[in-house]
């Protein structure tokens, strides 16, 4: 175990008295929403090959970018 890991738990330990894993909190939301995830989706299988700069491009055509 790294040096750096030890010192983390033991931080915590002083602090809450615990070295359980801690409970994540809300993760940032996605920024397609299902419909256009379902896009992208299909645009992937479409062109599998495709690079993602050239995927990104399109799925600016496929949908209405802010």
């Amino acid at each position: 175990m790294a040096l750096s890991f030890i010192q983390k738990l033991l931080k915590q330990y002083r602090e809450t008295k615990s070295v359980a894993p801690k409970v994540q909190t809300q993760q940032t939301p996605p920024k397609l929403n299902d419909e256009q995830s379902l896009i992208l989706e299909g645009l992937v299988n479409k062109y599998n090959d495709a690079t993602l700069k050239e995927l990104q491009t399109l799925l600016k055509h496929e949908i209405d970018v802010d």
